[in-house]
C-alpha cells in the first residue's frame, strides 16, 4: 500500500501471491489432463476407455485451457487490480478497465461472504447516484478478495477515507438549486 489518508493518494494493489496461488489451480488441472492423455494406455489398463475421439477432445481442450490459464496468470500478475483513493473519490482498475466514483456516490462499504473461506468488500450506491444513473441495473459494487489485507480491514479503510474526505459535498453533477 502506497500513501496514507494524510498524504493522498493512497494506492492499494491486489496481492500477487494470492493471485498466483488462486490461478495456479487452472494450469495444474490442464496439465493433469495432458498427462492423462499422454499416459492413456495406463488409463485404459485401469478400466477407463474413453475412446479415440473423446481422448483427442480431452487433449486439445486441455491444451487450450492450459494456454488460456497461463495467459490470464501472466496478465493478472503483471498488472493486478488496484484501488486508488484520493480526496475526490476512488478508482477501481483491473484488467477490464477502470471505474471512478466520488465518495458521495457510495453510502458505505461492507463485507460479504462469498463462501465459507472467502469474503469480499461490497459497496452500496447512494440514492443520488442511483437517481443520476438509472441505466445501472444494480446499486451495488464489489472489489473481489485478493487484497493484501483482510476484507474487514479494507472495508474499514474505505469507510475511514469516506468519512475523512467525503463530507459536506454535493454529489457529482448537482448544484445547490437542484437540491433545494
Amino acid at each position: 500500500m502506497d500513501g496514507s489518508l494524510d498524504e493522498p493518494p493512497v494506492t492499494i494493489r491486489q496481492s500477487r501471491l494470492k493471485l498466483a496461488l488462486r490461478f495456479a489451480l487452472w494450469p495444474l488441472l490442464a496439465a493433469s489432463l495432458v498427462v492423462l492423455f499422454v499416459h492413456r494406455d495406463d488409463v485404459v489398463l485401469a478400466g477407463f476407455d474413453l475412446g479415440k475421439t473423446a481422448t483427442a477432445a480431452l487433449y486439445y481442450g486441455s491444451l487450450f485451457l492450459f494456454a488460456l490459464a497461463a495467459a490470464s496468470i501472466a496478465i493478472v500478475l503483471i498488472n493486478p487490480a488496484a484501488l486508488r483513493l484520493d480526496p475526490e473519490g476512488f478508482t477501481y482498475s483491473n484488467l477490464w478497465g477502470a471505474k471512478r466514483l466520488n465518495w458521495d456516490d457510495v453510502e458505505k462499504f461492507d463485507v460479504r461472504s462469498r463462501s465459507m473461506w472467502e469474503k469480499e468488500v461490497i459497496y452500496n450506491m447512494s440514492q443520488w447516484y442511483v437517481w443520476l444513473h438509472p441505466h445501472e441495473m444494480f446499486p451495488l459494487g464489489s472489489f473481489g478478495n485478493n487484497w493484501p489485507m483482510r476484507a474487514e480491514e479494507l472495508a474499514k479503510r474505505m469507510n475511514d477515507a469516506k468519512a475523512k474526505w467525503g463530507q459536506n459535498r454535493l454529489p457529482r453533477g448537482q448544484a445547490l438549486r437542484d437540491v433545494a
